[in-house]
């Protein structure tokens, strides 16, 4: 199957988002899904631990700091609540090149 055309470009955001790159990685394999050879991605855990240390980074808990509404562990609503909390570390100033990491799906 070939999802090329679907998902190219742009750049992945995930809380946790290492995990959520085996999960992904592992699916593409399993499946033989053809994409691409790698995928840059912004971690929002990561990112919390460098802009709000001494806080826990639970996506509850930044939901919570944040005034984020949150349905947790419903997929639709913690990807909204992860896009929220992107937006609230970009507008506190963050610069995101910093914490865009790569991800090899050839390994």
């Amino acid at each position: 199957m070939q999802i090329e055309p679907l998902m190219s470009g742009g750049l992945l955001v995930a809380h946790n988002a290492v995990f959520d790159m085996n999960v992904l990685k592992k699916c593409l394999r399993d499946y033989e899904i053809k994409w691409k050879p790698y995928a840059r991605y912004i971690c929002t855990v990561q990112m919390g631990r460098r802009l709000l240390p001494g806080m826990s980074h639970k996506l509850n808990v930044l939901c919570d700091h944040y005034g984020i509404c949150l349905d947790h562990h419903k997929a639709d609503s913690d990807s909204r609540a992860c896009a929220e909390i992107l937006l609230r570390y970009l507008e506190d100033g963050a610069d995101i090149r910093q914490f865009i990491r790569t991800c090899s799906f050839n390994k």
